[in-house]
C-alpha cells in the first residue's frame, strides 16, 4: 500500500476508465457515485440520488448526472468531506474504446425496453444509490466486471467490486489516503502512484 499523490491518479484523457465510488460515514456507509472518462468526450459523474451540485448557482444536473463542470476525485473529495463522511473508496478500470463508448452512450441516454438487458434511465430516488448503480453494473458493465445482482448497502456492493479485479482502489480517510492493488493485479504491468504527500 501506497499513499496517493493525487496529481498520479489525474484522469488520462486517452484512457477510458471506469471510476465506482463508495462513500462511508461514522456508523455506515450512505453513497456511491460513479465517473466514465472517455477520450474526447466530457467525463460523466453519475451521482444516483445524490446532491452533488444541488446548492450551485446554476442547474448542473440532469437525471443525476452532473452535466456541468462533473468533479475529479479531489473536487468530490471535498465535497464528502464537508458531510459526515470518514471514508471514501474509489474501485478503477481500463475500459476499452467499445466497452466505454457503450456505458458512456446508456448512462447519457437511458435504454428503452427493446434494449437486450431492458429498460435503463439514470435519475434515481434518494436512499436507492446503491441498488440503481448495482444494477447498472449487473446489467451493462458484464464486459468488465460480474455484479451478480443489486445491493440496497454500498459496503455490500464494495465487498463485490474488490473480487472484481479493479485495477487499484483508492482509499481516503480523512487525513489518510491509501493505494491498494488487489493480489491478482500486482504483478501485472500496471500503473502505481508513487508515495507522497
Amino acid at each position: 500500500m501506497n499513499q496517493i499523490d493525487l496529481k498520479s491518479v489525474a484522469d488520462n484523457p486517452n484512457q477510458p476508465l471506469l471510476q465506482v465510488i463508495i462513500v462511508y460515514g461514522p456508523w455506515w456507509c450512505h453513497h456511491s457515485a460513479l465517473r466514465l472518462v472517455y477520450p474526447d468526450r466530457p467525463v460523466l459523474f453519475w451521482d444516483p440520488g445524490g446532491s452533488y451540485g444541488e446548492f450551485h448557482a446554476e442547474d448542473i444536473r440532469s437525471k443525476d448526472l452532473i452535466r456541468i463542470n462533473p468533479p475529479d476525485l479531489e473536487a468530490y473529495l471535498q465535497f464528502t468531506w464537508n458531510y459526515s463522511s470518514i471514508e471514501v473508496e474509489v474501485f478503477e478500470w481500463d475500459l476499452t474504446l467499445e466497452h466505454a463508448r457503450e456505458l458512456y452512450d446508456i448512462l447519457l441516454q437511458g435504454t428503452d425496453k427493446n434494449h437486450p438487458a431492458g429498460k435503463f434511465s439514470t435519475t434515481t430516488m434518494g436512499g436507492f444509490c446503491s441498488i440503481t448503480l448495482s444494477n447498472f453494473l449487473h446489467r451493462f458493465a458484464t464486459k468488465t466486471m460480474i455484479v451478480p445482482k443489486s445491493y440496497l448497502c454500498p459496503h455490500n456492493l464494495a465487498r463485490v467490486l474488490y473480487t472484481q479485479s479493479p485495477k487499484h482502489v483508492l482509499t481516503f480517510r480523512r487525513g489518510k489516503q491509501i493505494l491498494y492493488i488487489p493480489p491478482q493485479r500486482a504483478s501485472d504491468n500496471i500503473r502505481t502512484a508513487p508515495i507522497s504527500e
